[in-house]
C-alpha cells in the first residue's frame, strides 16, 4: 500500500484517464513501468515492509481498542 501510494501520482501524471484498477495493475506488473513493485530488489522492498510494520505498531499504540489491533494474523509476504 505504501509503495502504491507513493507511485500512483507518477503513473497518473503520464496516464491521466486511467481508472484505479488499471493504475494498480501498471504499478504491480514488471515491465509495464519503471516503478514496478516486482522490479524492486528485495532490499528496496524491505524499506516498505519496515515502514508498514512501524505504522502498524503506531496504530496499535494510538488505538489500542481497535478491533483488529490485537491478535490479527500476519499476512504472508507476496514475493
Amino acid at each position: 500500500m505504501l509503495f502504491m501510494k507513493e507511485q500512483r501520482p507518477y503513473v497518473l501524471a503520464t496516464h491521466k484517464s486511467l481508472d484505479s484498477a488499471t493504475v494498480s495493475m501498471i504499478i504491480g506488473k514488471e515491465g509495464m513501468c519503471l516503478c514496478s513493485w516486482r522490479a524492486l530488489s528485495e532490499n528496496k522492498r524491505d524499506k516498505y515492509y519496515k515502514e508498514a510494520k512501524r505504522l502498524k505498531q503506531l496504530h496499535i499504540q494510538l488505538y489500542p481498542d481497535w478491533p483488529n489491533a490485537k491478535g490479527s494474523a500476519e499476512r504472508p509476504r507476496d514475493d
